[in-house]
Formats: C-alpha cells, structure tokens, sequence
C-alpha cells in the first residue's frame, strides 16, 4: 500500500509541476511526464502511451489536461494489450 501512495504523491507532484500550467491551453489532451520533467502532449491516450514509449520508454505517468485521470507505463506487455484497438480500455477517457 506504500507504494500506491508514494506513485500518487508523485504523480500529484508531477501534475500540479508541469501538466497544470497547461490546462488553459490544452484542457482535454493528454500529456505524459517522465519523472525528470521531460513531456509530450497528445490528443489521445493510443498516442500518448505509443509515443512515451518510443521517446521515453518505461515510466511515464499520463494524465488527461484538467480531469484528474492517470495511468502509469510501466510495462511494455501492458501497453500492447492496452494499445489494441479490440480493448475497451484503450478509448478516450471523457
């Protein structure tokens, strides 16, 4: 259960850092944050998880732009069953 705590707070952290100040702008996109401060933005969560893997492999945590909603990568097994398209889990959140 610690750990579940210590990867919200650090996704609080995260969001409220670099994901916030974008919300004017980008409300609704998604936005994935490596730990070190490097970003991408994406217009769906398909992107946001294939893009994050091929710039910044394991470890990103997505969020959607305003709606406090957050995943994650951690696995690449993960993301593949997440990325196919037979998988309801891969629609936009909204």
């Amino acid at each position: 259960m610690r750990a579940n705590e210590e990867l919200n707070r650090e996704g609080d952290l995260l969001y409220d850092q670099y994901a916030r100040p974008l919300e004017a702008e980008h409300w609704g996109e998604f936005v994935a944050i490596m730990p070190d401060g490097r970003t991408l933005l994406a217009g769906s969560l398909t992107d946001a998880f294939t893009r994050s893997l091929g710039m910044f492999g394991r470890g990103s945590f997505i969020f959607k732009v305003g709606p406090r909603a957050a995943v994650r990568l951690l696995s690449p097994r993960l993301a593949s069953a997440q990325l196919d398209p037979r998988n309801s889990a891969d629609t936009p959140m909204g």
